[in-house]
C-alpha cells in the first residue's frame, strides 16, 4: 500500500483548534493592557503635577499658609501643571515635626477619581525662608 505524505484532516482541525486558543488568548489581553496604561498615565500626570506645585513652592522660598490652598486641574495657577480629569491639588504648610520654628512642612497632594475610585499622591517636603 502506498503512503500518502501531507496532513490529515484531525491533525489540520487539531492546529487550527490551538491556534484560535492563543489568538483568542492573546486579543483577551489588550483591555487589561490598556486600562493599567490609562492608570500609569493618570499616576504620571499627578505626580508630575504634585513636583511641579512642590518646586514652586521651595522656589518661592516663603512659608504656605496652613490653611489647604486646593485648585482644580482648570484653575490650577502652577505654571506648567498639566492637571487630572475629575481631580484637584491641595497644597498646605505645617509646624516643623521636629519643633524647628524656622522650618515648615509643605504637602501637595493631587487627587483624582478614576473609574469610581478615588486615587491620590502625596509629596512633602520641608521649607526654610
Amino acid at each position: 500500500m502506498k503512503r500518502r505524505r501531507g496532513l490529515s484532516m484531525i491533525e489540520v482541525l487539531i492546529a487550527l483548534v490551538v491556534m484560535s486558543i492563543a489568538i483568542l488568548a492573546v486579543i483577551g489581553a489588550f483591555p487589561t493592557v490598556f486600562k493599567t496604561d490609562r492608570r500609569t498615565m493618570f499616576s504620571s500626570i499627578a505626580l508630575y503635577d504634585a513636583q511641579t506645585a512642590l518646586d514652586t513652592v521651595l522656589r518661592a522660598n516663603v512659608f504656605v499658609s496652613t490653611t489647604p490652598v486646593v485648585t482644580t486641574p482648570f484653575s490650577n495657577p502652577t505654571p506648567g501643571a498639566v492637571g487630572l480629569p475629575n481631580g484637584f491639588q491641595s497644597v498646605v504648610g505645617s509646624a516643623d515635626p521636629g519643633g524647628n520654628a524656622n522650618f515648615q512642612q509643605v504637602s501637595v497632594t493631587e487627587t483624582w477619581v478614576e473609574n469610581g475610585r478615588v486615587r491620590s499622591i502625596t509629596l512633602v517636603s520641608e521649607v526654610e525662608p
